[in-house]
């Protein structure tokens, strides 16, 4: 594979300058990671890059990646037994900006999981002793999502 470009920030550990080849492949750039790390899973990929950065000591901005991708496995986890489903792709995103710490308001239809997803993210923060409010715009589904907490 040969090299095409290189952006001169985009680097998701230093800030610094990093090739087309390593941002394919989700890497740190060849000063943070000298050597080049695949794996087919995301999750695992972040461990191991995580882990190869903090073990040569150049670990910066990475932490914030693998925290997040961390929490987010943590939540899934939480939501398959709190629910007994998988988390839907909307919902591993919109937790993903959740624990990156964005301000978003989510906009989708009906039936698309967005009270299931607010409910137990609310578990969730409440088991690491977070308080959270939910405003919802009917009483009946006020109490749909009272009797469901319960």
């Amino acid at each position: 594979m040969y090299e095409k470009a290189r952006f001169t920030t985009l680097c998701p550990n230093c800030e610094g300058e990093i090739t087309d080849i390593r941002l394919r492949i989700k890497n740190p750039c060849e000063h943070c990671l000298d050597e080049e790390i695949r794996e087919e899973d995301y999750e695992n990929l972040v461990n191991s890059v995580f882990q190869a950065l903090e073990q040569r000591g150049t670990l910066k901005k990475y932490q914030t990646i693998h925290d997040v991708i961390s929490r987010t496995a943590d939540f899934r986890e939480f939501f398959r037994k709190a629910t007994g489903l998988e988390i839907w792709s909307a919902q591993r995103t919109w937790a993903k900006r959740f624990f990156i710490g964005k301000s978003f308001s989510i906009v989708a239809p009906t039936g698309i999981g967005k009270t299931s997803f607010g409910m137990v993210l609310a578990l969730y923060l409440s088991k690491e002793g977070e308080k959270t409010y939910i405003l919802v715009p009917t009483t009946a589904l006020l109490l749909q999502i009272e009797e469901r907490l319960k």
